[in-house]
C-alpha cells in the first residue's frame, strides 16, 4: 500500500513540474524574420503567433 502512495506521491510532484514547465515555456517568445526582414514572426512557447510583419512590398511588388 505505501508503495502506491509513495507513487502517487510522485506522479503528483511530477505533474506539478510538468505544470510550471508550460507555464515558464508559454512565456517565452521565439522571433523570426526572411527576405532581409520583409517579413518577420514572433510566436510563444505555446506556438501561438504573437505578431507576424509582412512588408507591403512582398504581398505587392507592383
Amino acid at each position: 500500500m505505501s508503495m502506491n502512495r509513495d507513487m502517487m506521491a510522485k506522479l503528483a510532484q511530477m505533474q506539478e513540474r510538468l505544470a510550471k514547465a508550460q507555464a515558464d515555456l508559454a512565456e517565452k517568445r521565439a522571433e523570426g524574420s526572411s527576405g532581409g526582414g520583409a517579413v518577420q514572426i514572433v510566436v510563444t512557447g505555446g506556438m501561438k503567433v504573437d505578431s507576424l510583419k509582412i512588408d507591403k512590398e512582398v504581398v505587392d511588388p507592383g
